[in-house]
C-alpha cells in the first residue's frame, strides 16, 4: 500500500515488531525512518503536520506541490496540480506551491514555501498565478518622477534586471526578488510574458508601452476580470512583510504587529502596475479589496504590498 507491505491499516512489522507507520515518527512510512526535529508522522509522511515536509532538507508543501505530491519526488503529469497530496487536473482558483520566500520573519528556518492563487489556465495547460499572501513592502519607484510600468524599479526588482531598465538607474541582477523566490529549474517553468499597458479606464494617464518580463503586476483591468468582488481582491499580510513597514489594515493595534502577528488577520494594500491620475501615482488594492482608482498612493510609498504575478509551465 502506497509502495509498502502493510496489513492494511498503517501496521506492518519492523525488526518483528508491529508497528503503525502512517503515525509512528521513528518508522515513518518504512522501517527506520525517523522524521527530524519539529516534525510528525502523517499518513507515513514525515511533516510538521501543516502539509510542509522536507524533501533533501529542502521544505516542501507536499499538499500542494506538484513536483513532490504527497510525498517527495513524486511528480504530476503535464496538466496536473497537486491538491490535498495528489495530482489531479487543475482549475482557476485553486491554490499551488512553487518556489520559496521568507514569510515568517524567521530567518533560522529557511525560506517558506510561496502559496499561488491560480487565475487562468490557457489552451496548453499553462497556469497564470498570482501570490496568496502580499509577499514584501516596496515602493513602487524609488524617486518621485513621473514612471510607468516599464521603466519603474520594482519591475527591475521583480525580474533582476540591470540599471538600463529603470529611469532611476538601479542594478537589480544580485538583489532581487527572482533569484531569491525561485531555483535554477523553478526559473525555467516561469514563461516570458507579453504584458500589456492596459490604460486606466478611470482616467486618461499613459500608461507607457507593453513590456516582456517573466514576472509581474496585475493591471486594474486584470484585477477587475478575474477578482468580480471586493472580498476576493482583499489580500493578507505575511509577518516578513509587516516588518519591512507594510501597510496594513490595523497597523496601531496588537492585532498586526510583528510581536503580536495573526495569521489572515492583517489586510494590506497592495500595487497593480496602472498609472493612476497621473504618472506619479500608481493603482493600489485596499485593505478591504477595492480598486483605489483615484485617490492613489504616490509610487515612492514604501510600504505598498507586493503581490507578484506570472504565467508558468506547471
Amino acid at each position: 500500500q502506497n509502495g509498502v507491505c502493510t496489513t492494511g491499516t498503517g501496521t506492518t512489522y519492523c525488526d518483528s515488531v508491529q508497528l503503525n507507520i502512517s503515525n509512528d515518527s521513528a518508522n515513518c512510512g518504512q522501517c527506520g525512518k525517523v522524521c527530524g526535529v519539529g516534525q510528525i508522522c502523517q499518513n507515513g509522511v514525515c511533516t510538521t503536520g501543516s502539509g510542509v515536509t522536507y524533501c533533501d532538507s529542502v521544505q516542501r508543501n507536499i499538499s500542494n506541490d506538484s513536483a513532490n505530491c504527497g510525498q517527495c519526488d513524486k511528480v504530476c503529469g503535464v496538466g496536473e496540480i497537486c491538491k490535498n497530496g495528489v495530482c489531479t487536473i487543475g482549475k482557476v482558483g485553486d491554490i499551488i506551491t512553487f518556489g520559496h520566500y521568507e514569510q515568517d520573519n524567521d530567518t533560522t528556518n529557511g525560506q517558506e514555501p510561496i502559496e499561488w492563487r491560480v487565475l487562468d489556465i490557457d489552451s496548453d495547460g499553462h497556469l497564470l498565478i498570482i501570490s496568496d499572501k502580499v509577499l514584501d513592502a516596496r515602493s513602487y519607484n524609488t524617486t518621485n518622477i513621473s514612471i510607468t510600468w516599464e521603466k519603474s524599479t520594482i519591475r527591475s526588482w521583480l525580474n533582476g534586471y540591470d540599471s538600463s531598465f529603470n529611469t532611476v538607474g538601479t542594478n537589480y541582477v544580485g538583489n532581487n526578488f527572482i533569484d531569491t523566490a525561485f531555483t535554477l529549474e523553478e526559473k525555467a517553468k516561469i514563461i516570458i510574458s507579453t504584458v500589456p499597458a492596459h490604460a486606466n479606464p478611470y482616467t486618461s494617464t499613459p500608461a507607457g508601452n507593453a513590456t516582456s518580463d517573466k514576472i509581474f503586476l496585475l493591471s486594474v483591468v486584470e484585477a477587475e476580470s478575474y477578482f468580480t468582488t471586493n472580498g476576493a481582491r482583499k489580500a493578507y499580510a505575511t509577518l516578513y512583510a509587516i516588518n519591512k513597514g507594510l501597510s496594513t489594515e490595523y497597523a496601531t493595534s496588537q492585532k498586526c504587529s510583528v510581536s503580536n502577528f495573526q495569521v489572515n488577520k492583517c489586510s494590506a494594500h497592495w500595487w497593480l502596475r496602472t498609472p493612476g491620475s497621473d504618472t506619479n501615482l500608481a493603482v493600489t488594492i485596499g485593505f478591504a479589496g477595492g480598486v483605489d482608482h483615484r485617490s492613489l498612493v504616490f509610487s515612492t510609498f514604501s510600504k505598498g504590498g507586493v503581490r507578484p504575478a506570472m504565467w508558468i509551465n506547471y
